[in-house]
Formats: structure tokens, sequence, C-alpha cells
């Protein structure tokens, strides 16, 4: 099993745990249940975290979104094969960009410390301008190889 299926599993165990299956949490919620998500450990030759927000256009659908992306890069007989990331995604209105800032934090930018890297996201211009605005129109959780 690769590293991003064992970890979507985990991760929708979690949620619906919280009684969100299927549903999309609030950004504090699915910070919180990220952070836990995150402390699971994987066998990989690294793990990232990534914050980011923006506006985007997908399938022909126009959203803001605030992301937050679980990074692993593996490795074969002692050298790099691939990465795998884990995005848990939330929608919002594309009018939503307009009183949002456009955001991208990695753990790397934090020493590497999912500790400080939490505290950073939660003290992000645009994670403090979302924790104020409306709810979600929906939650993904989708995973890549790259």
């Amino acid at each position: 099993m690769n590293a991003t299926t064992r970890a979507e599993r985990l991760l929708r165990q979690r949620m619906a745990a919280e009684g969100l299956d299927g549903k999309a949490p609030g950004l504090a919620q699915a910070l919180r249940l990220f952070r836990g998500f995150a402390a699971e450990p994987f066998d990989c030759a690294e793990d990232a975290l990534l914050w980011e927000t923006g506006t985007y256009r997908f399938e022909d659908e126009h959203f803001f979104f605030a992301s937050l992306t679980r990074q692993f890069t593996l490795e074969e007989d002692g050298g790099y094969d691939h990465m795998e990331q884990l995005h848990l995604t939330l929608r919002y209105p594309p009018e939503t960009a307009s009183a949002v800032p456009e955001a991208a934090l990695w753990s790397f930018d934090c020493g590497e410390d999912f500790d400080a890297f939490f505290a950073a996201v939660e003290q992000d211009p645009a994670f403090l301008a979302l924790a104020e605005g409306p709810a979600p129109l929906r939650c993904d959780i989708v995973s890549e190889t790259l």
C-alpha cells in the first residue's frame, strides 16, 4: 500500500469520527484534524506539510481554496524514487478572494518543525481572514503521485 493510500484512509477515518463523513469542516476544525493526522508516523524519507490559499479554475469551476497538504518523499534502494501528496482542500465562493490574501507556507520554512508550522498557519493573514469568513462550500481529499 502506498503512503497516500494509507494516509487518505487515516484522514477519512478521522473526519468520520468527527461526524464529518461527506461534510466540509470549518477551517479551524480542518486544521485541528490535519494537525492530529500530521502527528501520525509514515515510513518515508521526508515528510513535509504545505498550507496554501488561492483562486484557481479546476474543471471549468472557479473557486477560492484553502489547502493543507502532506507530502511524502519516498526512496527505493537508498535513492529518491518519487513524491506523493495528500491534499485536504476547502472550497469557498470565488468572491472570497477579494477579502483573503493568497498564501503558501511549507513546513521547511519552519525548520521542518510541525508544531512551528501549525503555529505559523494559525497566525497567517489568510487563515485569520478565512476563520472569520464564510463557511467552506465543500471539502475535497485528493491524493497524487508526483
